[in-house]
């Protein structure tokens, strides 16, 4: 076997992007988040230069609305150079618009560079961006009797709604306060958007005076993160 080097110098340049991530991770609609990509020059003998990247399909909504608004400058940027199996970074602040469908949307970065001989190219590469919406878990009016008695059952209940445009999971609600509960929480489970149930338990005074107490709604977001929405009354 005999090994021959053959030259490399007529591969075209290629630019890709070698990796991306949102800060936060989880892209959410009606926020802002910054989009930081690295950009690598795959040939291993020629430099890039006069290199400019410049994002496309911001408005991708099925709709034809803008999903993605750069904050702060415009969705293009401009890169000197980049040498042999070299790296660039540049980042991206957007804001996403409130009502924007929760799905993955594709953004397409396209490149316009030149080699060292002055030649010119173009390359394009495809950038994914989750989005969820915000969840909303809401109650409306706690019902209470105008008077209780000290040992004596009291009747409390709410109807509480998903105004929300996700599905919200293990959804509970559990009843705290300076007072007996004779039925604690409730587990409700998936709860989807424009859903509404009920909550009801008594309470059980064991002093005089105004006693506070609250109810306590959890749920797991679309991204699995734990929420809170709580309720006083006395």
């Amino acid at each position: 076997g005999v090994n021959v080097n053959a030259s490399s110098s007529k591969l075209i340049p290629k630019i890709i992007i070698n990796s991306y991530r949102f800060d936060p991770m989880v892209v959410r609609a009606g926020e802002q988040f910054r989009l930081e990509m690295s950009f690598l020059n795959t040939s291993s003998t020629r430099t890039v230069r006069n290199i400019k990247v410049y994002l496309t399909g911001i408005d991708s909504d099925e709709e034809g609305k803008i999903v993605f608004t750069p904050v702060g400058s415009s969705n293009t940027f401009f890169i000197d150079s980049i040498e042999p199996k070299g790296v660039s970074a540049k980042s991206l602040v957007m804001y996403t618009i409130p009502d924007a469908e929760p799905q993955t949307y594709t953004v397409t970065a396209n490149f316009e560079y030149q080699d060292g001989d002055g030649e010119e190219y173009e390359a394009t590469e495809l950038i994914g961006i989750p989005v969820i919406q915000q969840s909303q878990l809401s109650a409306g009016e706690i019902s209470l009797p105008p008077e209780a008695f000290v040992g004596q059952p009291v009747p409390v209940s709410v109807e509480f709604y998903n105004t929300g445009k996700t599905r919200l999971n293990n959804v509970m609600v559990r009843v705290e306060g300076e007072f007996e509960v004779q039925e604690k929480q409730l587990y409700v489970g998936n709860f989807d958007s424009g859903s509404y149930d009920y909550f009801e338990t008594n309470i059980i005074p064991t002093e005089t005076g105004q006693l506070k107490g609250e109810l306590v709604f959890t749920f797991d977001d679309p991204s699995g993160e734990p929420q809170e929405y709580v309720r006083e009354f006395s």
